[in-house]
This record gives C-alpha cells, structure tokens and sequence, in this order.
C-alpha cells in the first residue's frame, strides 16, 4: 500500500509602491515550514487544535538563516504601538490544494521608519499576541520608509 505524505509548501511576495502608484515585486521566495507549524498542521488534522488558524503576518531586521527550531522572528518590528503580529486582511482559496493570505503595512507603518526588514513570518496570534509561529523566511533588505506601503501574498500549497 502506497502511503502519500502530506508536504506542505509556502511561497511569499512581497510587493512594494509608493502611495498611488502601481505594485512593484519586490520578493518571490519560498519559506521555511517550522516544527511548531508542522506541529500545528497536526494538530488541526488530528482535531487537537480546533481553535487556532494562520491569522497575522509579522516582519522583522533578523538576518539569521531560518531554522526548523524557530518559534519567532529574530527581532519582530511593531506596525502600531506595541502591535507586532498584524491580522491578514484578504484570504482566498485559488485552487483545491491551496489558500492565499494577504496583508498590507500603510506608508504609517511599521512605527519606527526608516527601517530595513529582512524576515517575514506568519502567525495564530494578533496583535502584541504570537501565538504559533507557522513558517519564517527571509530576503534581501527592503527599506521601509513613509514613501513606501507593502503587500505580502503567502500562498500555501499541498
């Protein structure tokens, strides 16, 4: 008998534009799928977990290479006073086998600016609140100023 495992995959783009200008690609990459997300897959499939789900994104300045054993951002960076972990504001279903998430930072945001993000990662806590972190990746410095809004797109495909 032929037993197929579930394989997870993730993909980020990040797109950048000025205030009432067009997108930009600014990165296309795949990310890391952490212990603690596989845990969480598991946990949702196996009915443990029947109130957690992929709710926020957060970005941060840690350059070091993602680890399967990363529980958060290196150096998480807040988007509205102490806030880190901002909830996804569009979700889509593209295919049978996959979900996109979607989530915006204003020209306003993050708080502290000019500031150069290098990791992304997605999250089941809002908010000042992490909850699990799902998967982590990170990319060639984007300098966030007030001149600047992001888009992140993660798309999860199995």
């Amino acid at each position: 008998m032929l037993i197929e495992k579930m394989n997870p995959k993730g993909h980020f783009k990040i797109f950048g534009r000025m205030p009432g200008q067009d997108w930009s690609l600014l990165v296309d990459k795949h990310n890391l799928i952490v212990t603690s997300g596989k845990q969480f897959i598991r946990d949702l499939i196996s009915g443990q977990d029947t109130t957690n789900y992929i709710k926020s994104f957060a970005f941060g300045t840690g350059d070091t290479t993602p680890a399967l054993t990363d529980t958060g951002l290196e150096s998480p960076v807040a988007y509205s006073g102490s806030n880190i972990y901002k909830a996804f504001e569009e979700y889509s279903n593209p295919t049978t086998t996959s979900i996109t998430y979607v989530g915006y930072l204003s020209s306003l945001q993050p708080v502290t600016q000019p500031v150069d993000l290098v990791e992304v990662g997605l999250f089941t806590g809002t908010g000042a609140t992490a909850g699990i972190m799902y998967c982590r990746a990170t990319f060639d410095a984007i300098t966030k100023t007030t001149a600047l809004e992001l888009r992140l797109e993660y798309t999860l495909e199995w």
